[in-house]
């Protein structure tokens, strides 16, 4: 099911039948090759669109198109140099390559309740991998938001040591990994990348045995992002995951909303939905 959500004062919500959605847009198994290529994409936005066009009888080019917040988790159970590298590029992607440092958070966001993006303070995020859930530490949230397992705290700390700069731990009641408020000397973004990467590692009970499994939690939410029918920038974005699961790495995007808006002045929230 795909919900439409008009934000605008005194909205109401709409909900399209799974029947209704089926002739829109066709149907795509999950996993298949074209569930990211430029025909879904297409496909998707024009029904969303037609859709919105139809419920408040406007023109289809006269909507715009926003992304409102993405979240990605990266494992794999054995990480190589290759790997590395293409976890890197893409983390590099998202929050650029330039020598700004990193912002601290001085508390855990999105992790209030089961449909929150983050599993902070012990939330039981439904979208997250079992190993996440409750476990998570938001790590930084500029550039962009990456969260770690709570237990990745002390190596990411020691890691960060051995490049030069030294941050203290907080609490793990307050769901980040750093003490903000005593760190004045904050690595750029592209040093704590390869930190977090080289401190990814937990280590879990499967069974009576002892499992590793290296995994990170890439996310942002409270922004607008213009897309304006940009199909090249999803696609590339989606292009290094492909590049990472060809690697062989997991890539689970566990979110992703796009919003769509028009005059006069109302915004309609899209959220994909798992059948």
């Amino acid at each position: 099911m795909h919900n439409y959500r008009d934000s605008s004062s005194g909205s109401s919500t709409c909900d399209e039948s799974s029947n209704t959605d089926d002739h829109i847009i066709g149907y795509y198994p999950l996993g298949s090759k074209v569930s990211s290529s430029k025909k879904i994409w297409e496909s998707l936005v024009d029904s969303c669109k037609r859709s919105i066009a139809s419920k408040f009888n406007i023109n289809r080019g006269n909507i715009s198109m926003d992304l409102d917040a993405y979240s990605f988790v990266v494992s794999a159970e054995k990480i190589n140099p290759g790997k590395k590298e293409a976890l890197k590029d893409f983390l590099l992607s998202l929050g650029g390559t330039s020598f700004g440092r990193c912002s601290f958070p001085t508390r855990s966001t999105g992790s209030k309740t089961k449909d929150s993006i983050f599993g902070c303070t012990g939330n039981e995020s439904q979208h997250l991998p079992h190993i996440l859930r409750g476990h998570e530490m938001l790590v930084i949230d500029v550039p962009v938001k990456i969260a770690l397992h709570t237990s990745c705290q002390t190596v990411l700390i020691e890691n960060l040591k051995a490049k030069g700069f030294y941050c203290l731990p907080s609490s793990m009641k307050t769901g980040v990994c750093f003490n903000p408020y005593a760190a004045a000397n904050k690595p750029p973004y592209t040093v704590l990348v390869d930190a977090i990467i080289e401190s990814c590692e937990v280590t879990s009970q499967v069974g009576g045995t002892a499992k590793s499994t290296s995994i990170i939690h890439v996310a942002d939410m409270g922004f607008r992002s213009p897309l304006s029918n940009n199909y090249n920038a999803i696609y590339n974005l989606f292009k290094k995951c492909e590049k990472m699961k060809q690697d062989g790495l997991l890539v689970e995007l566990t979110q992703f909303d796009l919003a769509f808006g028009f005059q006069p002045r109302k915004t309609i929230s899209y959220k994909p939905r798992a059948k």
